[in-house]
């Protein structure tokens, strides 16, 4: 029972003449909240807009409520291919980290993207700015990912990626000398110089929002420095 005075606001701007009637509704809703101003309100609108009156259609549709489109987010998640083992589910606060920035990575692509096409010096340069911070923050999830599956004790040389599985993000491995599919989210090694994870945005990335975009990408799409520029 939220929001009569929205509702009495917009009737109103449909049909002024009510306004003595409702507007000490409004006014007396708004003090108590009282579900019976409802009431009140709905019986005036009854007696005074009728069926036959031009504007009772108008009206009702103040009170339908319409829901808002589901916009559906784009992603680089893949499914774990064949050759990758599944090691487990990524927790619900890692997860989230890790959709966000999957997200702040798409949106980072599609400012490349729009830099490079319009020669937008300046948007190029905060570009590679935003980079670096993306690859810190990225450096400090995949700690998170070792610390919670205890990955600081693999000795095998292994890539490991965070895919997605019954709307589950999962991290996976597989063997450094094995073939495996496309990396898509994030993605690291275990064998990286520094005894972390390699950590880079992957330039697939790039290459699907081109493909959602119908847009065949030049040679020397990136700017220099971002990986995937050959």
């Amino acid at each position: 029972m939220k929001g009569l005075s929205k509702i009495v606001d917009k009737i109103l701007k449909i049909e002024p003449s009510l306004q003595s009637q409702l507007v000490p509704i409004k006014v007396k809703w708004e003090k108590s909240n009282r579900a019976a101003y409802w009431k009140q309100m709905l019986k005036i609108l009854n007696t005074a807009i009728p069926q036959q009156h031009p504007k009772r259609k108008e009206i009702q549709n103040v009170f339908l409520s319409r829901r808002r489109p589901i916009v559906k987010k784009l992603q680089t998640f893949e499914p774990p291919s064949p050759v990758e083992a599944v090691i487990g589910v990524l927790p619900e606060p890692i997860e989230c980290r890790v959709r966000r920035f999957d997200r702040m990575q798409i949106d980072l692509s599609k400012r490349m993207l729009e830099s490079k096409m319009t020669h937008n010096i300046s948007m190029m340069t905060d570009s590679m700015r935003r980079y670096e911070k993306l690859e810190l923050k990225q450096k400090q999830i995949w700690i998170e990912i070792k610390d919670h599956f205890n990955l600081w004790k693999i000795d095998d040389p292994s890539s490991f990626f965070i895919r997605e599985r019954d709307r589950l993000l999962v991290l996976t491995s597989v063997k450094m000398n094995s073939p495996s599919g496309s990396g898509g989210g994030l993605q690291g090694s275990g064998d990286s110089p520094d005894g972390g994870f390699a950590v880079k945005l992957d330039p697939e990335m790039l290459k699907k929002l081109l493909k959602y975009l119908n847009i065949n990408p030049p040679p020397g799409l990136l700017p220099p420095g971002f990986p995937g520029n050959d």
